[in-house]
């Protein structure tokens, strides 16, 4: 199977989403109500503003993308629940290969490069590097510094007047025309870097002996370029 495969939409699913967003609206709203008029204090209003945020990107998301749905891997055939069926995405399947698209999904090809990193790992400790730039792939003329931070950590910080964040730093190879070729961000203890450019994506995992199979992952970048 290596064919283009069409996006299904799923409607109890998104159904039970809009249930759940409803009820964080109205959680949120009346948590912040108790808050400023009833003097609970920070923390309920706190939650109350969370939550919140939580109903407002999740209604943002429905607008923009659509309900949930599910779609087959180009590849083998495995399919995998999506939110957003409007939305461009990539997926990476449980077999280890890569598809894009919207509507449909179309396997990535080899040489295929992201406008923003969207191809992800887990960066072990000590990790090797290939040496040739993460973009155009001509040889590497130095580092530049990344940092990333925690994800969790950034959305807390958008609703709380002080917040502690986890920042991690690491330098990576680049050539003297692209330094955006990846990008980093903390899960809990670990490092997760997301690359450009699927070629070395690929030339990564070898170097650093890792499986190419994993568990299904969505990502929705904002655009693509082959």
């Amino acid at each position: 199977m290596d064919r283009p495969t069409p996006v299904r939409e799923r409607h109890a699913d998104t159904q039970r989403g809009l249930v759940l967003m409803v009820i964080f609206a109205l959680g949120g709203a009346g948590l912040l109500t108790g808050a400023f008029t009833q003097g609970w204090g920070f923390w309920p209003g706190f939650a109350g503003a969370f939550f919140l945020l939580v109903a407002g990107l999740a209604a943002k998301g429905y607008r923009d993308g659509g309900g949930a749905g599910v779609v087959a891997c180009p590849a083998c055939g495995d399919e995998t629940r999506i939110k957003g069926v409007r939305a461009e995405r990539y997926l990476r399947c449980r077999c280890g290969r890569w598809s894009h698209g919207a509507a449909e999904m179309r396997l990535v090809a080899p040489d295929h490069l992201a406008a923003e990193p969207v191809f992800q790992v887990q960066i072990p400790k000590g990790a090797s590097w290939p040496s040739q730039c993460p973009v155009c792939q001509a040889p590497a003329t130095g580092t530049t510094t990344i940092q990333g931070t925690s994800a969790v950590g950034d959305l807390a910080a958008a609703v709380a007047p002080v917040s502690v964040q986890s920042v991690v730093k690491m330098d990576v190879p680049c050539c003297a025309q692209h330094r955006d070729g990846v990008s980093i961000v903390l899960e809990g203890d670990d490092v997760v870097g997301s690359f450009r450019s699927m070629r070395y994506w690929t030339e990564f995992m070898a170097a650093n002996g890792l499986e190419q199979s994993s568990t299904a992952l969505i990502l929705p970048p904002e655009c693509a370029q082959d």
